[in-house]
């Protein structure tokens, strides 16, 4: 088993890979996470947040648009 493995580091994102997936600050990918529209977790001052959680957040809220435009 590798470190990765191990660790699950590739099951988690930082806020720049989510700001540069979602084309939005770095600063709105903090302010969602502190609000609670996006899962994260914090260890001291590091953030990460769950790729799958970010995956379905994102279902969620085009599934939200989808109905709102009928």
């Amino acid at each position: 088993m590798s470190v990765n493995e191990l660790s699950g580091a590739n099951k988690y994102l930082t806020v720049d890979d989510v700001a540069a997936l979602m084309k939005v600050s770095i600063k709105t990918v903090y302010s969602w996470c502190s609000k609670g529209y996006l899962p994260c977790i914090k260890f001291g001052r590091l953030v990460r947040i769950n790729r799958e959680e970010l995956s379905l957040r994102i279902e969620e809220l085009k599934e939200a648009s989808s109905t709102r435009k009928k």
